[in-house]
């Protein structure tokens, strides 16, 4: 048959479906992650040191992203509830990470001597100023950790409201 999984032809079509897949979900992920960078730079309207901080911030991310990976793993043979809790743990680990990161970079760009031009006004505080924007990095943290823990208690077959679809599913 055509499409019989024992055919080289079929095993190659079906794994280069997967990369393709796997290759333009990285792609959009990655455009979303400049696409950001870049908007909150544009944003610094020319200010030097507003512009550079969405760059180190990203750069904070990844260092904390790759912390968070060697913070992931289970058992062999480990329980759905266990790959998830892994899961979890890199999320804490990257965040925790990313915030503390952020902290030292705010203290050290926003600190005593800096200055911050806004359409040829000066901000006095920039101290202040900085903590203002950390607020606003960590209000995006937390807001990006809940939509994705939403998404997992609504979309895992772990929690209720899939396994009731399925339940549903069976008697019609």
């Amino acid at each position: 048959p055509e499409d019989d999984p024992k055919t080289p032809a079929v095993i190659a079509d079906n794994v280069g479906d997967n990369v393709g897949d796997v290759a333009g979900m990285g792609a959009d992920l990655f455009e979303s992650f400049v696409g950001s960078v870049i908007a909150a730079a544009t944003l610094a309207n020319g200010d030097p040191t507003l512009m550079m901080l969405p760059f180190w911030v990203a750069g904070a991310g990844i260092f904390a992203s790759m912390a968070g990976y060697f913070a992931v793993g289970t058992k062999d043979g480990a329980s759905q509830h266990q790959l998830l809790f892994a899961l979890h743990k890199g999320t804490i680990v990257s965040g925790v990470l990313v915030l503390a990161f952020v902290a030292i970079i705010i203290s050290q760009t926003f600190g005593a001597g800096s200055m911050i031009t806004f359409e040829e006004s000066i901000v006095d505080d920039t101290s202040k100023f900085g903590w203002k924007l950390f607020a606003c990095i960590v209000i995006g943290l937390f807001a990006g950790i809940l939509i994705g823990q939403a998404t997992e208690y609504f979309t895992s077959y772990s929690y209720w409201p899939t396994r009731s679809i399925t339940e549903a599913g069976v008697t019609g």
